[in-house]
């Protein structure tokens, strides 16, 4: 049994038992790739996922775009160190970043073809540039970017091309920027060496959040209504959270967390915990039921590791079967 707190201290009981109803699998394994096969950093609402890998060997870095018709394709960009896509539209569109030889980073938006993106003051070598980091339906893209001075900022890309870069009031960087399908980001800024949360409004406003006691927050995804989702630290321990887009915060428990992957539409919240040195999922419903759920072959090495989740309780990561070998899944309930 595990304790779910609000900040009016309410406190009720929420029970550990197997994810209801029945989930299907769809699992799959990229091409020519090692260990780990690959990672999974966006799904889509039709269970398109995309993410990266590296083939044997010890080769570039790549995307991959595994559509629901189960056709993988790779994604790379001509010349660069690495090419890693981050997040994946209703319509398959894909962003994220790509590295140069001179180890700058540039964003970049496929659909099919690939265009960079580039912010206007972002700086040009190593360790600056732009990172995309999300997509939503009607093709805004936010992430981040990283200045002559190496600082990071918050932007968003609107439909057109043009850019606004942001600042979180008081804060050292900018680390993290989730969109939602309304235009809200929200992610993670700095003060010092410590993380907190913020949600971006439409109109700019910007709001900052933190668990009570917590001595770092991350947040992990932001649905359509507003509500954010993510994990914090008080010491060494780690809990989950969840708040509205308001600064309503709800803090809950899962034994043995180790994060929190994201939360869809209908406020279901996915994540990972450790049991016996191996991962297991879990999800923590809107009204409090907390379940898990582990790939039925997933019998041996690290176990299920969920990366990343659809508005519409979608779930693609990895999981590892009872030889030890990695696979990509996508669970559907």
């Amino acid at each position: 049994m595990s304790i779910r707190q609000t900040l009016t201290i309410l406190c009720f009981a929420v029970f550990l038992q197997p994810l209801a109803g029945a989930s299907t699998y769809n699992t799959f394994n990229m091409p020519g790739s090692c260990s780990p096969s690959g990672t999974a950093t966006g799904i889509n609402r039709w269970g398109s996922v995309t993410g990266f890998y590296q083939p044997c060997g010890g080769g570039t870095i790549q995307g991959f775009l595994y559509p629901s018709t189960g056709l993988i394709t790779t994604i790379l960009v001509s010349g660069s160190w690495g090419t890693y896509p981050m997040s994946i539209s209703g319509a398959g569109s894909v962003v994220g970043y790509y590295v140069e030889p001179n180890g700058s980073y540039h964003g970049f938006l496929r659909n099919p073809k690939i265009v960079t993106i580039d912010v206007p003051g972002a700086g040009t070598i190593n360790d600056q540039g732009t990172k995309a980091l999300s997509i939503n339906e009607a093709g805004e893209i936010a992430g981040i970017y990283f200045d002559s001075n190496s600082v990071e900022h918050g932007f968003i890309r609107d439909t057109q091309g043009s850019y606004t870069s942001f600042d979180v009031p008081g804060a050292d960087e900018v680390t993290g920027a989730w969109l939602n399908e309304s235009g809200q980001i929200a992610g993670n800024y700095t003060i010092g060496l410590v993380s907190h949360g913020y949600i971006m409004q439409t109109d700019g406003t910007i709001t900052t959040f933190d668990p009570p006691e917590s001595t770092s927050t991350y947040v992990a995804g932001i649905n359509s209504s507003g509500e954010m989702a993510g994990y914090y630290m008080v010491g060494e321990a780690i809990d989950g959270f969840t708040s509205d887009q308001y600064g309503n915060i709800t803090t809950f428990n899962v034994s043995g967390l180790a994060y929190t992957a994201g939360i869809e539409d209908n406020g279901n919240v996915v994540g990972a915990y450790k049991s016996a040195a191996r991962y297991h999922g879990w999800k923590e419903t809107d009204a409090g039921d907390l379940t898990y759920f582990s790939d039925p072959a997933a019998a041996g090495g690290y176990g299920t590791l969920p990366a990343c989740v659809s508005g519409n309780s979608k779930v693609a990561g990895s999981y590892y079967d009872s030889s030890g070998n990695p696979h990509n899944f996508v669970m559907t309930n």
